[in-house]
């Protein structure tokens, strides 16, 4: 695991029996970005804190949910109707069923829920 030292690391590094890189934040600020190990690292985590942020009101019980959408975006492929397209195919090959109730029936006026 490539990380900044923090010790809270340590406990994931032991857990996960992984072999730990330290690069020491001072580093970061010697060298340019493409030699940093930790920019990409460090960009991301920006990114994540700046989704969290722009969705405040989300109930945390489902926060897998909003990793697993961020981790979509970011990752590859980076051409968006490639993205589209994967995840279409997905959603039409995932089997599901949606509860239809006679709540939600008469919450309906002119085919659009009201709430």
């Amino acid at each position: 695991m490539i990380h900044d030292g923090d010790k809270r690391h340590s406990k994931l590094v032991e857990e996960l029996e992984l072999e730990s890189l330290v690069y020491l934040a001072d580093y970061s600020n010697k060298v340019k970005k493409d030699d940093d190990p930790l920019y990409r690292i460090n960009e991301l985590c920006f990114f994540l804190k700046v989704f969290l942020q722009s969705h405040k009101g989300f109930d945390r019980k489902y926060l897998q949910d909003y990793l697993n959408l961020f981790s979509f975006i970011f990752n590859p492929p980076d051409n968006h109707f490639e993205k589209v397209e994967y995840l279409l195919e997905k959603s039409f090959k995932t089997p599901g069923k949606i509860k239809y109730s006679k709540t939600i029936e008469q919450k309906m006026i002119n085919g659009q829920i009201t709430e």
